[in-house]
């Protein structure tokens, strides 16, 4: 890649992940609409509406302060041009190996942190409140989770150090495959078998959907499911049986719980101090 094109990519960098979202979203509404692997409700357009709208907040968000947060964090702890890849020397695939498997690694355990620290899955249950799973609730987040996401990972991208175009192509991908395995479809069991042992695929992450506390905490993998065979959290159930497992939560559950206004307040509500033991951690 040159340098010149390099250089347009990255200056047009918050245009490209925000058409990797937008059109991700249509491109896995449009196969859903065409081959759904799960019945859809009577009247989506209100969920899609509140999951849209959410969407749109969390990016909003995201591109305002995130340069912000990289400075400032930047500045704290003297971390500028102190990139471990750069000390390192490698070439751009093996730094870009690096850091994926670095990320991956990263978000495995944020992602795991917010189902097992109380006040993260406060947070996070807004995501899993959904009780349908398709295109949409992909980016279904309250504010404050990627603001978190942000804050953790910030650090970690310092010390690596990578080259922006690296950074920009691991998100474009992972963007990319966060729609796919969201989506309200499955691939062909041959492909699906293939597949699931590189990449997050819509029946692996579906799992991790189910209502079931035991199969919410497990397949937190982003891209690469390799981290959660690794640490014992990958579970799996056949194609028919995931035509019919319940989804979302085992509370939140009317239709009242899915509106903006409520996704909003979700953390602060009191409706997790009341919860058994070990529903909220």
């Amino acid at each position: 890649m040159t340098w010149q094109l390099q250089d347009i990519l990255l200056a047009y960098s918050a245009q490209i992940l925000l058409g990797f979202v937008i059109g991700g979203i249509a491109m896995v509404m449009l196969v859903e609409s065409m081959v759904p692997f799960r019945a859809v409700s009577a009247n989506p357009l209100p969920r899609w509406f509140n999951n849209l709208a959410l969407t749109g907040l969390d990016y909003a968000l995201l591109f305002s302060l995130a340069p912000l947060l990289s400075m400032l964090i930047g500045e704290v702890f003297g971390l500028r041009g102190m990139g471990l890849l750069n000390l390192l020397g490698t070439d751009n695939l093996a730094s870009f190996l690096i850091l994926f498997l670095c990320l991956e690694l990263m978000y495995y355990w944020i992602h795991r942190g917010f189902h097992t620290i109380p006040a993260l899955w406060r947070i996070h249950a807004v995501h899993h409140s959904d009780t349908e799973v398709d295109a949409t609730t992909t980016h279904r987040h309250h504010p404050l989770e990627p603001l978190i996401n942000t804050l953790l990972a910030i650090p970690v991208l310092l010390l690596l150090g990578p080259e922006p175009i690296l950074m920009l192509i691991y998100n474009a991908l992972r963007t990319l495959v966060a729609v796919i395995s969201h989506g309200n479809f499955s691939f062909h069991p041959a492909i699906e078998q293939v597949l699931r042992r590189f990449v997050v695929t819509p029946d692996f992450h579906r799992q991790h959907h189910r209502i079931e506390r035991h199969y919410t905490d497990s397949n937190y993998a982003s891209v690469l499911p390799l981290f959660d065979h690794l640490f014992g959290t990958a579970t799996q159930a056949s194609r028919k049986a995931q035509l019919t497992i319940p989804l979302g939560l085992e509370y939140l559950r009317e239709p009242r719980d899915a509106r903006l206004d409520r996704l909003l307040i979700l953390p602060f509500l009191p409706i997790f101090s009341t919860l058994p033991t070990g529903k909220e951690a």
